[in-house]
């Protein structure tokens, strides 16, 4: 018989500035209901020996190594190997709360499809909570959605029923940036049942530069049109609430904007998104943008443009970033 109920995977690369913290914040937990899998995604740095370290006083943890794959292999391959009912993604940098497996078992209910819970960001020199969901005994993913106009973006903030996971065939896109958006969107739309537990279980550790602030490649601006183009598709836009679409897309729109306008992308490069955003028909919400998004893209990476807002102003801020982009 299975008596692991609770696999959680922690993918592995160049994190041996903080592998140990999250390692030490998971064991510390004396219940043997529970493997922590380590997966070294072809990890250069020595992470490996410090997980050696741990494994060789305790057997519930589980080294997988493998070739460098990117967050999203690892995470699947961990998957792959999981013995536990419930599934928890937690990342090799940050570190859980002393208390959430514990919290985490007196609630499993094997009707729940996923348990969803709140997080904090750790800073060199302040803490910002996020506590934005209240327990909730039994919520359908729609109702969630209708109440908060919001679900859980992050998959390290939900442990995931196994089950559900399978019958539905959901596992993370390889080689997508934002792996997590795709993959609880998927999720989601699947309509699950919910066990909401308002204490924070994960710090989340803020390192390095922001996406926001590094030079975007190509790769960043497809991640973002992959999402756009889920947010459009019929099955998604039927189920989802029409505020929450409306608000993806201004979010997503945005971005691409950003990431254009930090982009080094060539003249070729911008005509062939041109034509995949044409022919996929991403306008369809674009009416619902209300002046101040409109405002404040324009303030921000047009400032010297003067531009006349159309029906899909979208296209036109595009087609300005083009002409930008010919002209420099």
């Amino acid at each position: 018989m299975n008596d692991v109920f609770l696999s959680i995977i922690v993918p592995i690369y160049n994190v041996e500035n903080y592998i140990e913290k999250c390692i030490a914040s998971i064991v510390q937990n004396t219940s043997a209901n529970f493997e922590l899998i380590l997966v070294i995604d072809g990890s250069p740095d020595n992470s490996i020996s410090i997980c050696n370290k741990y494994k060789e006083t305790d057997n519930r943890i589980v080294i997988l190594e493998k070739e460098n794959g990117g967050l999203s292999d690892a995470r699947n391959a961990g998957y792959k190997i999981a013995k536990g009912e419930y599934i928890w993604f937690v990342d090799g940098d940050d570190y859980i709360e002393s208390d959430s497996i514990d919290i985490f078992f007196k609630k499993i209910n094997k009707e729940t499809d996923i348990f969803l819970f709140n997080y904090q960001e750790i800073y060199e020199n302040k803490i910002v909570k996020f506590e934005k969901f209240e327990n909730e005994e039994n919520i359908s993913g729609h109702n969630l959605l209708l109440k908060y106009n919001n679900y859980g973006i992050q998959a390290w903030t939900q442990i995931y029923s196994k089950k559900f996971l399978d019958q539905h065939n959901i596992i993370f896109e390889k080689g997508a940036i934002y792996e997590d958006v795709l993959f609880n969107t998927q999720v989601y739309s699947k309509n699950p049942e919910l066990q909401v537990i308002d204490n924070i279980f994960v710090n989340y550790v803020q390192r390095g530069e922001s996406i926001m602030k590094k030079k975007q490649t190509i790769k960043n601006v497809q991640s973002v049109l992959k999402i756009l183009e889920l947010y459009n598709k019929k099955e998604i836009i039927d189920f989802f609430p029409k505020k929450f679409i409306i608000n993806r897309h201004h979010y997503y729109f945005s971005l691409l904007f950003i990431f254009l306008h930090k982009s080094n992308m060539k003249k070729d490069e911008i005509m062939d998104l041109l034509n995949t955003i044409s022919a996929k028909n991403f306008f369809v919400f674009t009416r619902h943008y209300d002046s101040f998004i409109v405002k404040h893209i324009k303030r921000k990476l047009f400032p010297s443009k003067s531009i006349f807002i159309y029906k899909n102003w979208t296209f036109i801020f595009l087609l300005i970033r083009l002409d930008n982009l010919i002209n420099r």
